[in-house]
């Protein structure tokens, strides 16, 4: 475990240090914390193809600090939704939220591996923007497009504070199962 590894580090200095925890990470589990950008940045893009999670740690309140899971395999997203599925309105808004963050990593990875865009680039894009570029690249089909947008729909009708409306496990579990084949299909999962 490191705290804080780069406080009095030059960003090449930095680099090396990444490349040599991602390294040790393969025979340990490596867990670093830091509250420099620039590190968290460098630290996803060279891990890039390795699963790991990173979360964002923010706001505080007398329950604790409100806690991100920004950098996750989509496996994870799917897993943490399929969890809160069928739970109280509150649990499936976790689910509802963990569900748009597996379609938005579906997308970077559809993009990435089949539409050869660079990670940072297709990270970049905003999720209409990538569904756009999977579209007129003809990564996937229309009907497969369309099922994702439909999910988006139970996914942000379910995620807001409040939700605008209440999402059943049904339209939940459908949406995990539609990003499920839709994964196994292209990403070979």
């Amino acid at each position: 475990m490191l705290d804080d590894p780069v406080q009095s580090m030059d960003e090449q200095h930095g680099k090396n240090l990444i490349r040599t925890l991602i390294k040790i990470a393969q025979e340990r589990q490596v867990v670093v914390l830091s509250h420099n950008a620039k590190f968290c940045q460098d630290f996803t893009d060279l891990s890039y193809g390795t699963d790991y999670l990173f979360y964002e740690f923010s706001g505080y309140s007398k329950n604790g600090p409100r806690i991100d899971l920004k950098q996750a395999p989509l496996e994870t997203y799917i897993s943490i939704a399929r969890d809160y599925h069928n739970g109280n309105m509150e649990e499936r808004a976790i689910a509802a939220n963990n569900l748009r963050k597996a379609i938005e990593r579906f997308t970077l990875d559809v993009l990435v591996h089949k539409g050869k865009i660079g990670r940072g680039k297709a990270s970049g894009m905003k999720l209409d923007k990538r569904l756009e570029k999977i579209e007129i690249s003809n990564l996937i089909t229309l009907k497969e497009i369309g099922e994702i947008k439909a999910v988006l729909n139970v996914c942000d009708a379910g995620s807001h504070e409040p939700p605008r409306r209440e999402v059943t496990p049904e339209e939940l579990l459908d949406g995990i199962v539609t990003v499920e084949n839709l994964a196994s299909k292209y990403l070979n999962r």
